[in-house]
Formats: structure tokens, C-alpha cells, sequence
């Protein structure tokens, strides 16, 4: 399993707030002054009362017994959600619509005292763990967090990854990498960018790659899938936003076949599918159902350009006669794919499969 750049955030609200209570309630209304985007849910029978003292927050209300209906709809609406209430209520309220810890939303339980900050789900990727110390700095609570890396004192793999835009290909080596990290075993990173190098969390070596591996956990920060082979017991992939891919396709061309031609193309190249940044389009397209798809999918931008902005290059690949005749531009995917990075090393000229154009750049990351 791979987790996609952004796919669990993709049109996602910020923040639902949960309240029972009429001091619970007072609590949720102060947490969206502090949280602007967060949105307030109440118990029908503090609703109207926490309505004057709110103003104009966005305030909704539901009956006792409507919380769980409503967790139904919410759940995976909004990237987190603080329950003010007691844990087992938090607990039992969720507990139907959990999936996994790559596609939970963060979940932080306070107690409507606002004592205690309680990280309850999504601690890592979901960022709930950031989330608890946030609001326990601004009612000035404690966080409560317990999980083995934090308690350690030290960042995991995945929370580091995430703050540096990478994506997890094989999600599944996280755990072993954590518990190394936990136990001080020595564990080592290899990228031909120096930028991930100089940013590595607390026990994790950059390694050049010359002479052999001193450890059993390699990390590797790569677009390509034809990077080396070292022997490592444990292997972690994580793919930078390295690559920006200019696009064009006929009408009526399905999220699928779009999907597909592209993940192909880039393979047979040796690029990750997964280290796409953004796509690239004619300003034509920007109500082309398959290509928006397309995009949300892999939860990338896409940025549409029109005639002028496309004309001022000059790609390398000659245009065919639709393009220059009927779109007035002299290429389409090759100058989208220019444009996105800077007007830099284009690695993919345009390639044309079934419905399919498309053309692909690569930019080093920013130190």
C-alpha cells in the first residue's frame, strides 16, 4: 500500500468541534476563536444559548442521539475533529467508522474543564498529536500523547515525512522503522538531494552509498524506480515532489484511462507515479470531468494556462495540426510541463497513447 502526496487531506473542512454540555460548549466556542476554520457542533439543548454568546460562528445543533448519525457524515468530511466530553463517549462515537491510521482523521479529546488535551487518533499522519498541543498551548491544558516515539522523545518516520512533502510507498515498513528508532538501532538514508539530507530527524545517518551498508534499515528519498539495489533487511521508499507533468487529453477521456497511461509512461521511464507535484493543462480543458478526476485522485494542483503563457516557448517536439490549428498554441503538454518547472529539464517528451498526451519535467527541490 502507498499512501498518495495529500490524497486523505484532498477537499477536506479543517476542524469539527463537539460539545454536550453548556461548559462544554462555552469551551468549543472559545477553540473557534482560536481555530477560525473550525466548525461547532452542539447539543440541541446548548445551542441556542452558546448562538448569542458566539456571534456569528458557525454553529450547528443536534439531539443527544443524532451525535452518532452525525459522526456518519462528518467523519471523513473534516481532516479533525476535538470531542469536548468524556474519552468513552469519543470512543464508542467513532469507533464504526475507523479504517486505518493512513486515512483516519485526527481525533483529540478534551475534557470540557479544558484540563487535558487527549491525542486519541491519527496522532502521526493525521497530525492530532500537533493538534493536542496546539490547543492545550492556547486554553493552556496539558497534551496528553503516548505513543512510544514521542514519549522517547523522538520524531517518527512518518510525521518527518510528512513535513517534507514526501510520499510513503510501502507504508507498511513504517512500523519496523519507528520501533528502530524507539530501540536507538542505527538507521540510514540515501537521496541524490541534499535537501532531504540536512533535514533528517534524530537518528536517522545520510548515507553516500559508497562501501557497505553498517546497518539492516535503509531509507531511500527517490523519484526513480531504477535506483540501487543495496542489500538492507528493511527498505523504506519515500518519493519527493520532484516531478510536474504536463497533460492533455480528447474529450470524454475517464479518470482511469488517464491514470493509467500516465502511471505507464512514467514507469517505463523509471519515474514514480507517486512523486508527481502538479499537473499542467491548456485553460481549454479546465472543465474536463476526466482530467479534474485525474487530479483529485492523486490530491495534485492542477494549473491551467492559456494561449499566450503557452506560446511563449518553444518545445522541443513539433506540434500536431489539431494543436497548432484548433487550440492556437504550439504544444500543449511539453509547455504545461516547462511552465510547472521553471522551464527545466523536461526527461519525458510528448508522448501520445490512446486518448492520452503528455510530457514530464523534473525539478531539483529547493535547499
Amino acid at each position: 500500500m502507498s499512501i498518495e502526496r495529500n490524497k486523505t487531506m484532498e477537499e477536506k473542512k479543517d476542524l469539527a468541534l463537539y460539545a454536550l454540555t453548556p461548559t462544554g460548549g462555552k469551551l468549543a466556542l472559545r477553540l473557534a476563536e482560536a481555530f477560525p476554520q473550525a466548525e461547532v457542533f452542539l447539543h440541541e439543548k446548548i445551542a441556542a444559548d452558546c448562538h448569542q454568546e458566539g456571534g456569528s460562528l458557525p454553529i450547528s445543533s443536534f439531539p443527544a442521539e443524532g451525535l452518532s448519525k452525525l459522526l456518519a457524515r462528518n467523519f471523513h468530511l473534516f481532516r479533525s475533529h476535538v470531542f469536548i466530553m468524556a474519552t468513552a463517549i469519543a470512543v464508542r462515537t467513532i469507533a464504526p467508522h475507523l479504517t486505518d491510521k493512513w486515512h483516519d482523521p485526527a481525533v483529540v479529546v478534551v475534557d470540557e474543564k479544558g484540563r487535558w488535551a487527549i491525542s486519541l487518533l491519527g496522532g502521526h499522519w493525521g497530525g492530532a498529536h500537533e493538534l493536542a498541543r496546539d490547543i492545550a498551548r492556547k486554553i493552556k491544558a496539558q497534551p496528553v500523547i503516548t505513543t512510544a516515539t514521542d514519549i522517547s522523545g523522538k520524531t517518527a518516520i512518518e510525521v518527518w515525512a510528512r513535513k517534507q512533502g514526501l510520499c510513503l510507498e510501502n507504508v507498511s515498513k513504517v512500523k519496523a522503522f519507528n520501533a528502530a528508532l524507539v530501540r536507538e538501532i542505527p538507521i540510514f538514508c540515501w537521496s541524490e538531494y541534499q535537501k532531504y539530507l540536512t533535514r533528517l530527524p534524530e537518528g536517522v545517518i545520510a548515507w553516500d552509498g559508497r562501501g557497505p551498508l553498517a546497518g539492516d534499515f535503509l531509507i531511500i528519498i527517490s523519484d526513480r524506480t531504477d535506483f540501487p539495489r543495496w542489500p538492507a533487511q528493511h527498505l523504506l521508499l519515500l518519493r519527493p515532489p520532484t516531478l510536474f507533468l504536463g497533460l492533455g487529453c480528447n474529450r470524454g477521456t475517464s479518470k482511469e484511462e488517464i491514470h493509467s497511461q500516465v502511471r505507464d509512461i512514467l514507469a517505463e521511464h523509471g519515474y514514480s507515479i507517486l512523486s508527481l507535484a502538479e499537473v499542467g493543462t491548456i485553460d481549454r480543458k479546465a472543465d474536463e470531468p476526466g482530467l479534474l478526476a485525474f487530479a483529485r485522485r492523486l490530491g495534485l494542483k492542477i494549473s491551467f494556462f492559456n494561449q499566450e503563457e503557452l506560446n511563449r516557448l518553444d518545445p522541443p517536439s513539433p506540434p500536431s495540426e489539431y494543436v497548432k490549428n484548433i487550440l492556437g498554441v504550439k504544444g500543449v503538454s511539453e509547455c504545461a510541463a516547462m511552465l510547472l518547472s521553471g522551464e527545466q529539464n523536461l526527461v519525458i517528451p510528448k508522448t501520445k497513447r490512446g486518448n492520452v498526451a503528455l510530457a514530464l519535467a523534473r525539478k531539483k527541490p529547493e535547499d
